[in-house]
């Protein structure tokens, strides 16, 4: 049963690991990635904030998406994460 739960897994991270090539290579090459389209708009925004250097400039950046994406979900009805 582990052998089969780690071969599982071990496919998933190869999966994993060449859509993230090819999206970088695709994005060296100045290439447009349609993968992109298919991601999360809120997830992306909320990354990418939590990755710069100063946090106290980017909470209330945080807090606008947050309820943008509120009233966006509202308004399509579409699930929450």
């Amino acid at each position: 049963m582990e052998k089969k739960q780690n071969k599982l897994n071990k496919e998933i991270a190869e999966k994993s690991f060449l859509k993230r090539m090819k999206s970088l290579m695709l994005e060296e090459n100045r290439v447009f990635n349609k993968d992109v389209l298919n991601g999360d708009f809120f997830i992306y925004a909320h990354n990418y904030l939590k990755g710069k250097k100063k946090p106290e400039k980017t909470q209330i950046i945080i807090r606008v998406i947050e309820v943008f994406e509120e009233v966006c979900r509202r308004t399509f009805q579409v699930s929450a994460r």
